[in-house]
């Protein structure tokens, strides 16, 4: 259940990325490490770019890819600061899935907050893995730390002897 710890090239100039530095790195170590040059990469049916605003709102078949998660959406809207291009916050919306590994999360919206580096999941969200499954009102992940707080939680474990 890992998000996007993100610092993004979001059809936006990106700063030197230091690939060939990390290249003896897998994704996984670098993200783990906190490495912010490992890109993500968005791909959907149509953007709008407003650098007035400090917005990229992709829309349609919402593809996210950072490192070894991979997150859907029928919308998402990315904030972004000046300067560095660096992304603040973002809201996605309808039919979210965030796969990784064989854990799915899956909820009606999603926001992402750097800041915190967490992601907060409302809409009847329901955490899953092979085994297990999570209802709640409210799911918050912590990225960095790699935990969860469930609001008004269920937990249903699958008797793995079954």
């Amino acid at each position: 259940m890992i998000f996007l710890t993100i610092v993004a090239c979001i059809a936006l100039p990106c700063a030197g990325l230091k690939a060939a530095a990390f290249a003896e790195n897998s994704t996984k170590d670098r993200l783990m490490q906190g490495d912010k040059n490992v890109p993500l990469i968005i791909t959907s049916k149509n953007l709008v770019a407003d650098t007035k605003k400090k917005t990229a709102i992709f829309t349609g078949s919402v593809k996210a890819v950072k490192g070894e998660a991979t997150f859907y959406a029928d919308k998402m809207v990315v904030y972004y600061s000046d300067g560095e291009k660096k992304v603040d916050r973002i809201d996605a919306t309808g039919n979210i899935k965030l796969v990784k590994d064989d854990s799915i999360i899956t909820s009606e919206r999603a926001v992402y907050s750097a800041g915190d580096e967490s992601v907060v999941f409302t809409g009847n969200p329901e955490a899953r893995d092979s085994k297990n499954l999570i209802t709640g009102t409210k799911m918050t992940y912590f990225l960095k730390e790699e935990y969860s707080v469930v609001e008004n939680s269920s937990v249903y474990i699958r008797d793995k002897d079954k």
